[in-house]
């Protein structure tokens, strides 16, 4: 899979500081493959995205949560461990 988001804020982090940035971005096989693309070049076989007036940004995955905990809620209460 190929995909040229284009036309984005793009949130990127420099030393310590976050910054945005309107920029282009190349992802290939799941992977950033460039970013800043210039207007006149065209990939050919890439999925294009205009994200014209949107913030382009790293997905925000809750990696440690509790929640399948509720499902579980008051079944073994009243056992030991």
């Amino acid at each position: 899979m190929k995909y040229w988001i284009k036309n984005g804020y793009l949130l990127l982090k420099e030393n310590s500081r976050y910054i945005i940035d309107k920029n282009d971005l190349l992802i290939e096989n799941n992977k950033i493959k460039s970013i800043g693309i210039n207007d006149k070049f065209v990939p050919e076989d890439y999925t294009i995205f205009d994200a014209a007036n949107h913030l382009i940004m790293p997905g925000l995955i809750n990696s440690h949560t509790h929640a399948y905990m509720n499902l579980m809620k008051n079944t073994a209460d009243d056992l030991s461990f």
